[in-house]
């Protein structure tokens, strides 16, 4: 357990209301163990009031003020996680004092729900960079209006996981951990806790969610909606969602990471009339040193996008921005967590396939998973198989040849969504290669029918490139060569000036082959995350029934697993 001096608790008793700030104490570890013990501290006071009736007014007065103030609310009460946290442990739960950003966030959703309906300025659109926290006030915003006035609010998200997955890293995930943290006086009665849907008050206040799609809420009525990583939303599905909740609720709320132009996100932060913007600089613990590291390590316009809070057009040239000594492994191994050769008899192993014909090359590339305790997951690309002028039965016998030296019962194999067409001498690579004993599963035609959902599965594996959940072999040559070469295609001559710039193809070469099975990899590997989760949860949710069932006396004990604070 961390700890504080004991010196730095001595001026708490006489600021007991007012939140330790982050610049108030010498590093981060000691600003938590303040404003924990001043937490705690004031929370006693109610504890030793005595007389019954006196406690219970202290109560009712505190409550009134928490409905008045929502500041004053999550400043003494909310608390929020940081799964980003690898030590120590226990600063992973953290009391959410507000920067100077999220007081502004607040404040703006509060005015919007003061404009009339229809107004422009009754929308919000806000441009973030990641790790800022804006999600987290945005829905304690929600959560506020949930527990302490009628309120109807709408939670939309790109994946149903995203909404909902019963853990932290989800919308409904995070209502539930503030609403499991706040001291019991203060307790909503839910009578509702479904899948996507909270009640209390048996419908006084309600919370729904969806994943996007055409009828988002379509024919429903509330005062607000929140689209939470708006812009990771499918553009299509953008455009469909803001014309289905145009007259849903009295206010809506769009907020996001930027994902480069051309989706509609990026045209509300371009000409709507009510929009917040942040940056890095936003943050009181990043630095000029820290931004320049950043910079180093994923490129200038990378970092624009990711933490400058701006719309990033993406140049011509090189399709992804590694740094090897972060991203190779094998015999000179300079992965912070070293590779366990142990994972290849018990991890699961997925592969990603590209099929080429007549000359072009059909290329296999297959890796370890490894779950994290975030709920993610790391994928280590083991070996790869390059073949040229192949017949399908060859290409099969080579797989499952491979996959007998790893020991795994758990491949899946997912590939190019051509291969779901006729082609060969029989039916189709999908078929085929099932026949020859490999679990192949052709991905979904829309998954990459235009140059916008290729340009989305690019960012997913920059995205795991830059966040240290992409390791490859050294032995994977052909791999290393496609992470090097694999281009854009940039337009020349006089059509230049003509043509949009918002998306440049990638060139169709040697390497292209390469780089589209990583992207079928990546996209495969996250569909059976996403499923396993599932399958996770509904064992997990049968259990729970099984509990309450037979009424163990177990709830002391789940109350304390869960940090219940008095």
């Amino acid at each position: 357990m961390i700890a504080a001096p004991l010196d730095t608790f001595a001026t708490l008793d006489s600021r007991i209301d007012r939140p330790v700030r982050w610049d108030e104490c010498g590093s981060e570890e000691e600003w938590w163990c303040c404003e924990v013990e001043r937490r705690r501290r004031r929370l006693e006071r109610f504890a030793t009031i005595e007389d019954h009736e006196q406690q219970e007014i202290a109560y009712e007065l505190e409550r009134m003020l928490c409905a008045a103030d929502v500041k004053h609310f999550i400043e003494q009460y909310v608390w929020i996680q940081d799964p980003h946290r690898r030590a120590p442990i226990e600063m992973r739960e953290m009391p959410f004092v507000l920067w100077p950003c999220q007081i502004k966030q607040l404040t703006a959703m509060d005015e919007c729900m003061l404009q009339e309906k229809g107004s422009p300025l009754a929308d919000l659109a806000t441009i973030k960079p990641r790790e800022l926290g804006i999600s987290w006030t945005c829905q304690a915003w929600f959560f506020h209006r949930f527990k302490f006035h009628p309120f109807s609010g709408f939670c939309v998200s790109a994946k149903e996981d995203k909404v909902d997955d019963k853990t932290p890293s989800s919308l409904f995930g995070k209502f539930r951990f503030m609403e499991q943290r706040v001291p019991l006086f203060l307790r909503s009665r839910i009578t509702t806790d479904k899948h996507m849907h909270l009640e209390r008050d048996g419908g006084l206040s309600v919370l729904k969610g969806d994943s996007t799609s055409g009828d988002s809420f379509r024919g429903l009525r509330g005062d607000a909606l929140l689209g939470d990583e708006f812009a990771a939303i499918h553009p299509s599905k953008q455009e469909e969602l803001m014309n289905s909740t145009e007259s849903v609720t009295k206010a809506r709320f769009f907020v996001s990471t930027a994902q480069g132009p051309g989706n509609r996100f990026a045209k509300l932060i371009s000409d709507h009339p009510n929009i917040l913007e942040f940056s890095w600089r936003d943050d009181p613990r990043r630095t000029d040193e820290w931004a320049a590291a950043k910079r180093d390590s994923m490129g200038q316009k990378q970092f624009d996008q990711e933490y400058g809070g701006k719309v990033v057009t993406l140049d011509a040239g090189a399709i992804w921005h590694i740094r090897k000594v972060l991203v190779r492994y094998g015999e000179n191994d300079s992965a912070e967590r070293a590779f366990q050769e142990s994972w290849k008899n018990t991890q699961p192993i997925i592969s990603g396939w590209d099929f080429g014909s007549g000359p072009s090359l059909l290329v296999c590339i297959n890796a370890i998973v490894e779950h994290l305790d975030s709920g993610k997951f790391r994928l280590w690309i083991d070996s790869e198989l390059v073949w040229s002028r192949t017949e399908w039965v060859t290409a099969a016998a080579d797989a499952v040849k491979l996959m007998r030296g790893y020991g795994s019962k758990d491949w899946t194999a997912y590939g190019d969504p051509s291969g779901s067409n006729p082609e060969s001498n029989l039916e189709s690579w999908e078929t085929n290669l099932r026949a020859g004993g490999v679990p192949m599963f052709c991905l979904p035609t829309e998954v990459h029918k235009d140059s916008t959902a290729v340009e989305w599965s690019i960012r997913k594996v920059q995205g795991m490139i830059d966040n240290d959940r992409l390791r490859v072999h050294d032995r994977c040559q052909y791999v290393w060569s496609c992470l090097e070469n694999w281009a854009r295609h940039a337009p020349t001559g006089a059509d230049l000036d003509y043509i949009s710039r918002a998306y440049i193809a990638p060139k169709h070469d040697i390497y292209s082959h390469g780089g589209k099975a990583l992207l079928y990899l990546i996209e495969g590997a996250m569909r059976q995350v996403a499923l396993r989760a599932q399958t996770t949860l509904a064992a997990r949710q049968a259990e729970r029934d099984i509990l309450a069932g037979a009424k163990m006396p177990a709830q002391d004990a789940i109350k304390a697993a869960r940090g219940l604070r008095r």
